[in-house]
């Protein structure tokens, strides 16, 4: 890990500012998980696309084993398995990617049943710019602004991948304010902002 990403290590909420596809964006999002010490790190991946397995076996992969646990929270009709990829231990599908409370309650339930536990809960969320298809802006804020004072309140770390080229400044500027921290992915360059 980078003395810039490690830096944020007492952030609760980090926004990833990265194109939607490409290798830094994977890398960043693994990094941005903290997969030092698999054995005492649960995961939560909240996906609108892509396989559930697709992210867990690049955790895997750079974190040299499986995670304490691994859920899944597919909002909508992700693809399901069929990768030949590690399986994560439980897969939930929420019906629309729109049933905000769904997703939130969700979220909830499963860093509680790991509030107790001696490991580490991180959670990934991709992506608010797929989220934004759904649902308008203010709606998205309020969601965000819910989930992100979840993630304080059991002690979980976060961080929610949007794409800036996707949405107007404007748009970007308001979601920013949700969060502790930013990391902007650019290629191979990161840049770092403590709000």
């Amino acid at each position: 890990m980078t003395d810039s990403i490690a830096s944020l290590d007492d952030a609760s909420s980090i926004l990833l500012l990265t194109p939607s596809l490409g290798d830094a964006t994977t890398d960043t999002c693994i990094r941005l998980l903290d997969p030092s010490d698999p054995e005492t790190t649960n995961v939560v991946f909240v996906t609108f696309t892509g396989t559930p397995q697709d992210r867990l076996e690049a955790w895997i992969d750079r974190a040299g084993g499986r995670p304490a646990s691994a859920h899944v929270i597919a909002a909508g009709e992700t693809p399901g398995g069929g990768n030949g990829g590690p399986a994560p231990d439980s897969v939930e599908r929420v019906g629309t990617p729109s049933d905000l409370t769904g997703i939130s309650i969700r979220v909830s339930e499963v860093l509680s049943e790991w509030s107790d536990a001696d490991a580490t809960s991180v959670v990934c969320f991709d992506s608010v710019t797929a989220l934004l298809q759904y649902v308008d802006i203010e709606t998205a804020y309020e969601f965000l602004h819910v989930l992100t004072g979840r993630l304080y309140a059991f002690g979980a770390k976060g961080h929610f991948h949007l794409d800036p080229g996707a949405h107007p400044d404007v748009t970007v500027a308001r979601i920013q304010t949700l969060f502790d921290a930013m990391v902007e992915a650019n290629g191979g360059d990161l840049t770092v902002r403590r709000q």
